[in-house]
């Protein structure tokens, strides 16, 4: 739930809201597989997770519907 916090700080509680449920579920799996599992805390790498019905918003590295996180 720290992820979804996460997002909603980036962008905002407005924005979130117009995330449909499906796409909330699928970015909740993304960052489960893509990002979680794969953090070792060894390596600076970026991952992406889709940010489906979400404006860009290049300060908080929101990009063609997609977030940047550093892994």
């Amino acid at each position: 739930m720290g992820f979804e916090d996460f997002v909603k700080l980036k962008v905002g509680k407005a924005e979130y809201a117009k995330i449909n449920e499906k796409h909330r579920k699928r970015m909740m799996l993304d960052f489960d597989v893509q990002v979680k599992r794969s953090f070792s805390g060894q390596d600076e790498k970026k991952r992406s997770v889709e940010l489906r019905d979400v404006e860009d918003n290049v300060k908080e590295e929101i990009i063609d519907e997609s977030v940047m996180l550093s892994a």
